[in-house]
């Protein structure tokens, strides 16, 4: 959320660190914060890699040692979860 406001679209720059072992979890290095959940991460080609999902920062506040970091991560529309979406897609 930028300005209190979660309605606002904004764009934010993020660092990929690693995809989770599962293959349906991407780890990122952005900031994350509250009312930001279900928003797409996409590339400049705005190709769709992943919908975020939690933070550990959400009110800029937090004493989480991921926090200091702005660790956040985000399900990715790769791998099993494709597969998934592709399956049950109607």
């Amino acid at each position: 959320m930028m300005n209190g406001n979660n309605t606002y679209a904004y764009w934010n720059k993020l660092r990929f660190l690693q995809e989770a072992s599962n293959k349906s979890e991407l780890m990122t290095k952005d900031k994350f914060r509250a009312g930001d959940s279900g928003s797409p991460m996409v590339d400049s080609q705005y190709v769709v890699y992943g919908v975020r999902t939690y933070g550990y920062n959400l009110r800029g506040s937090s004493n989480h040692p991921y926090a200091q970091q702005e660790v956040a991560g985000a399900e990715s529309l790769y791998g099993n979860p494709r597969d998934f979406i592709l399956k049950h897609n109607k």
